[in-house]
C-alpha cells in the first residue's frame, strides 16, 4: 500500500490551520514550533511536507501528536492524516490520542471545527430557513460530478455572505476538503444604527489582488507572495490547487472592477478545486458556472428571525407578539433579513408603526442607508429603458404577472421589452418563476423592492 502524497500535504496544511485557529499565532510561528518538535530547524521542512512530501514514520506520528494536542482536530482528521502516510498503527494512535468513553469514564463532547483565521468574522449567529440550501449546495460541491464553479445570487441583504459561510462551516467540519480560502474584494458594509461604512483592509477591487490574498492563504510559503507578479501567482495557485482537493469562496464578486478577467482565471484554476462565488447579478450564462438563487426567507422563517433579533436587542417586547401582528413587518419588506434586523433594530426608539412608515415613506438616515446599500449601484448602471420597466413593476400584483402584462404597462417595443427584463431578472431586481411546463412566465418583485420603488426611487431620479 502506497501513502498519498498530495492527501498528506493538504491534512498538514489543515492541521496547520486549526493550530492557527486555536492558538491565534502566524503560520510561520507554528512551522517553527512543529520543525522543532521533529528535530528539524526552522520551518522549512514543513513547508516542504505541505507540498506533499510524505517524511518517514517517526516524524508524521510526532507531528500527528503536536497538532492533536495543540488544536481541535478530530479522531477523523488523525486517521486520514495517518492514513494517507501509510502508518502502520493508525487506529492504535487513535485509541491513544482519542481513548473512548470507556477508558476516562467521560462522554466525548462533539468538536465544533473553526474555520481558518483568514476567514472573516461571523456576523450573525443563527441562519433561518436556509439548512435545506446549504445541504443542496454542499452535496453539489462535494459530488465528484458536480459543478466546479457554484455561484449564490440574489438581492443586496439576502443572505449570500452567511450562507457561503455556513457552507464552508459544514464543509471543514466534515473534512470535505483539505483547505478552505475566502477572499472577498467588499469595499462597504451597512451597519445596523451606524450607516454605510467602509470594510477595515479591505482588498484593491482587482484580480491580481484577489489572487495574491488567496495565495498568501493558501500557499506554504506566504512570504514569497507579495513578491510576485499576477503570472507568477496564476502559475504557483495553479500547481498547488492541483495537487488536492481545495474549496475556494469569492465573496461579493461584483465588487472587482475587473470581473470579466477573474472568469478565465477560475476557470483555469478550477478542477479539482471547487469554487464558491456569491454575487447580486446572475451568472448562470456563464460557461462551466452553476448559479443557484438564494430566495427571500419564507413568511414563518421570517417572522422567527424577527423574535430572534429582539431578544438579542433591547426590543424584547416582539419576542412576545403574534405571528398576525408581526405579519406587518412582512408585508413591508418581505423575507430580506437585512431589512428585517433593520426593522428590529429601530424599535429600541420608534414604534413599529412609525419603523415601516419611515420604510415606505423614504424617510429617515437608516432607510436611507438601506436602500442605498441594496439599490443604489444598480440603480446608477439601468439604461433608460431598464428604468421605464423596473418602475412600472409595482403595478403588478404580489403574486406576479405575465410578459404581456409588463408590455402593456411599460409602454416599451416588444425587442426592448425582452432586453430591459433580461437584464433585470438578471440583476435580481425581478424575479422570474416558470410554469412546470415551461409554457408560461410569471414575474414578481420582492416586497422591499415594491416600498422602495414607491418613494425612495423619486429621490434618484
Amino acid at each position: 500500500m502506497t501513502h498519498s502524497a498530495p492527501k498528506f500535504g493538504g491534512l498538514l496544511t489543515q492541521g496547520v490551520n486549526h493550530i492557527k485557529a486555536q492558538a491565534n499565532k502566524s503560520v510561520a510561528a507554528i512551522q517553527d514550533e512543529l520543525g522543532y518538535a521533529v528535530e528539524r530547524k526552522g520551518s522549512s521542512a514543513i513547508e516542504h511536507w505541505r507540498r506533499g512530501n510524505v517524511p518517514d514514520v517517526e516524524t508524521v506520528e510526532t507531528l500527528a501528536r503536536e497538532i492533536v494536542n495543540q488544536s481541535s482536530a478530530d479522531r477523523d482528521w488523525l486517521r486520514s492524516f495517518l492514513s494517507s502516510a501509510n502508518h502502520p498503527r493508525v487506529e492504535e494512535l487513535c485509541n491513544e490520542l482519542f481513548p473512548s468513553p470507556s477508558d476516562n469514564g467521560t462522554q466525548p463532547q462533539p468538536i465544533r471545527w473553526r474555520l481558518p483565521s483568514h476567514f472573516p468574522d461571523k456576523r450573525y449567529d443563527q441562519l433561518f430557513g436556509r439548512k435545506p440550501l446549504v445541504q443542496e449546495v454542499l452535496n453539489a460541491l462535494v459530488n465528484e460530478g458536480g459543478p466546479s464553479i457554484l455561484a449564490l445570487d440574489g438581492i443586496g441583504g439576502i443572505g449570500k455572505t452567511a450562507l457561503a459561510y455556513e457552507i464552508c462551516e459544514a464543509a471543514w467540519e466534515d473534512q470535505h476538503f483539505d483547505q478552505i480560502g475566502w477572499v472577498s474584494a467588499e469595499q462597504q458594509q451597512l451597519h445596523i444604527g451606524n450607516g454605510i461604512l467602509p470594510v477595515s483592509g479591505s482588498l484593491a477591487p482587482s484580480t491580481t489582488e484577489l489572487l495574491r490574498s488567496l495565495a498568501e492563504q493558501l500557499l506554504p510559503e506566504p512570504a514569497l507572495v507579495q513578491g510576485m507578479d499576477h503570472t507568477e501567482l496564476q502559475a504557483a495557485l495553479q500547481t498547488y490547487l492541483d495537487q488536492s482537493l481545495h474549496l475556494v469562496v469569492v465573496d461579493n464578486l461584483e465588487t472587482l472592477e475587473d470581473m470579466s478577467l477573474l472568469v478565465p482565471e477560475l476557470r483555469r484554476l478550477a478542477n479539482p478545486t471547487r469554487f464558491l462565488l456569491t454575487a447580486r447579478h446572475s451568472l448562470h450564462a456563464e460557461e462551466g458556472f452553476s448559479a443557484v438563487k438564494v430566495p427571500e426567507l419564507a413568511q414563518g422563517d421570517a417572522i422567527n428571525l424577527i423574535r430572534h433579533e429582539a431578544r438579542h436587542s433591547s426590543s424584547g417586547k416582539i419576542t412576545t407578539a403574534s405571528d398576525a401582528a408581526l405579519q406587518s413587518i412582512w408585508e413591508v419588506v418581505g423575507g430580506n433579513p437585512l431589512a428585517l434586523r433593520l426593522v428590529v433594530g429601530q424599535l429600541h426608539s420608534l414604534s413599529l408603526n412609525q419603523v415601516l412608515s419611515s420604510l415606505q415613506e423614504a424617510q429617515g438616515a437608516s432607510t436611507e442607508a438601506l436602500y442605498t446599500y441594496i439599490y443604489r449601484q444598480v440603480w446608477d448602471s439601468l439604461s433608460k429603458e431598464e428604468h421605464t420597466l423596473f418602475l412600472t413593476t409595482p403595478l403588478m400584483p404580489i403574486q406576479g404577472e405575465s410578459l404581456e402584462f409588463l408590455e402593456a404597462v411599460s409602454r416599451l417595443e416588444r425587442k426592448a421589452l425582452l432586453t430591459s427584463l433580461h437584464s433585470l431578472v438578471t440583476r435580481n431586481l425581478i424575479d422570474h418563476q416558470p410554469s412546470l411546463e415551461l409554457q408560461r412566465s410569471t414575474y414578481t418583485i420582492h416586497s422591499l423592492t415594491r416600498t422602495f420603488l414607491m418613494e425612495q426611487v423619486i429621490k434618484w431620479q
